[in-house]
């Protein structure tokens, strides 16, 4: 089974992309950058299984991890910031295993995971919830949201695996 990586190219021109459990891979036309995620190093990437990446207007990449949740990384500052799960915190990530994130066209930033699709208020760092409906048959713990996207009129779309 081969997995395509997610893949991006931002304002200054770099392609970023993920690499199969190396986390994520800067690629300058010359030279490839890897950010790894190393235990020792508390600001290195929080995660080496990126799902999905999308890159903002700003130029921020936000990742969806499949273990430490969502992950947003500046390449200005060369600084990761990770947004988990808390068992205290309602308005936190419902798990932190997640598949896919979407950027709509005002700016949001959606998350998908397998309990549902999550939005995130980045003034915040707050989310909505939106679960998945069991009484529609959709086993919660089994259904991953693998695709986020919107149509022509900016209504949003997921894909279930």
């Amino acid at each position: 089974m081969v997995l395509l990586a997610p893949i991006g190219q931002d304002h200054l021109g770099y392609i970023w992309f993920t690499s199969d459990n190396k986390g994520l891979v800067r690629f300058d036309g010359k030279e490839y950058i890897y950010f790894k995620y190393n235990p020792e190093n508390p600001k290195s990437i929080p995660s080496n299984i990126i799902l999905s990446m999308q890159i903002d207007a700003r130029g921020i990449l936000w990742l969806a991890s499949f273990d430490k949740g969502l992950i947003s990384f500046n390449p200005s500052t060369n600084t990761f910031k990770s947004f988990r799960h808390s068992k205290t915190d309602s308005t936190s990530l419902m798990n932190d295993t997640l598949s896919a994130v979407f950027i709509d066209r005002d700016g949001g930033i959606w998350i998908g995971s397998y309990q549902g699709i999550e939005k995130l208020d980045p003034a915040t760092g707050k989310f909505t919830h939106y679960r998945l409906d069991i009484k529609q048959n959709i086993p919660q713990q089994n259904t991953p949201l693998f695709q986020i996207t919107e149509d022509k009129s900016g209504k949003s779309l997921a894909g279930l695996w």
